[in-house]
């Protein structure tokens, strides 16, 4: 699926997210009624108190999403094919000028590296550490792309998962992604000058 996300100031991006991948643009005006959605959609077998439960974790996502200067917040899930085990991931898009990072006391930083996407020159950046789940602390893995387009502005693409037995299959899966990701521009920047 084929999403696109932009900031206050017209500048947009996209990219394509594998099957099964959700995606929220944070700077909907109708945000609460598409976690409602979403929500709704992943719960539809579930208790009520399930829904709750997610739409409150939504909620949190969202909010720490926004505080960090995302405009767009994704997430999937699937079988991994060697064991079954269930791999998730989440990802945040932000503008690089708005983005605040993640605070990583105690984390290890990991090999960086340059990656030739189309969308433009991007160097990928690693983590590893402790980070706060829905059931307490848990190990993670931290990808950040900074992706430089040939015209401004430059982005963020902020991956996180737990499943690190799947590192190696989840950063060529993250290269794909972050290879899809395509500037645009919604509307025109307002004139500096009168």
């Amino acid at each position: 699926m084929r999403i696109s996300a932009a900031g206050a100031d017209g500048a947009g991006v996209s990219l394509e997210l594998p099957p099964g991948w959700w995606a929220l643009p944070l700077t909907a005006t109708d945000l609460p009624a598409r976690v409602e959605a979403l929500v709704a959609g992943q719960t539809a077998a579930l208790p009520d108190a399930a829904g709750e439960e997610l739409t409150a974790e939504y909620d949190r996502m969202t909010s720490t999403a926004r505080t960090a200067g995302a405009v767009l917040l994704a997430g999937g899930a699937a079988a991994a094919n060697d064991d079954g085990r269930i791999v998730v991931a989440s990802l945040l898009v932000a503008p690089y000028e708005a983005y605040r990072g993640a605070d990583r006391p105690g984390w290890s930083e990991g090999p960086s590296a340059r990656v030739p996407l189309p969308g433009g020159t991007a160097v990928r950046h690693t983590w590893l550490g402790t980070g706060a789940s829905p059931l307490g602390p848990v190990r993670q893995l931290d990808v950040e792309y900074v992706v430089a387009p040939p015209d401004p502005p430059s982005w963020i693409l902020a991956f996180r998962t737990p499943a690190l037995r799947h590192v190696v299959m989840l950063l060529a899966a993250f290269d794909a992604i972050a290879a899809t990701m395509r500037p645009e521009r919604t509307s025109e920047p307002a004139p500096v000058f009168g």
